[in-house]
């Protein structure tokens, strides 16, 4: 399915020349602002030309906020996560979930990689964290 079968709903009530895209939602320009989209204009392209482009390519999967996409009041103990603290959240450290803190900078906590809640020695705080399995990103994501 292209972007634009996909989204065309949206993009109409929004209007053509108006709508932006910050990889998880439509939007109208305002409200995502130049900074935060994905045809933020370059050397080589207006963002009408990205515009283009985007809504004749294949769909792909919105990306996820893992700060406020996933309900972590659900994920349970030991479930394996990635994490760091440099904030790219494509590579992590392999990790078993131990808490989410949604307060400060330092928000998830885990224990170590081959520990669990009955033989942790320590918990360790992270800033970043995300779902290592495809299955437990659908289970506890949130609902709206």
């Amino acid at each position: 399915m292209l972007s634009i079968e996909k989204y065309k709903d949206k993009i109409g009530e929004i209007g053509v020349g108006t709508f932006a895209f910050d990889g998880r939602k439509i939007a109208t320009c305002e409200e995502i602002g130049c900074a935060t989209c994905k045809f933020l204009p370059d050397d080589y392209a207006t963002c009408d030309t990205k515009k283009l482009e985007w809504l004749c390519r294949e769909c792909e999967e919105p990306e996820i906020d893992w700060d406020n996409d996933i309900d972590w009041s659900r994920v349970p103990l030991d479930t394996d996560v990635l994490v760091n603290n440099i904030g790219s959240r494509n590579i992590g450290t392999r990790s078993k979930f131990a808490i989410y803190i949604p307060m400060g900078a330092i928000q998830y906590r885990t224990f170590g990689t081959d520990e669990n809640h009955s033989n942790a020695t320590a918990i360790y705080p992270w800033r970043f964290c995300k779902l290592a399995n495809p299955e437990d990103i659908e289970k506890y994501r949130k609902r709206g």
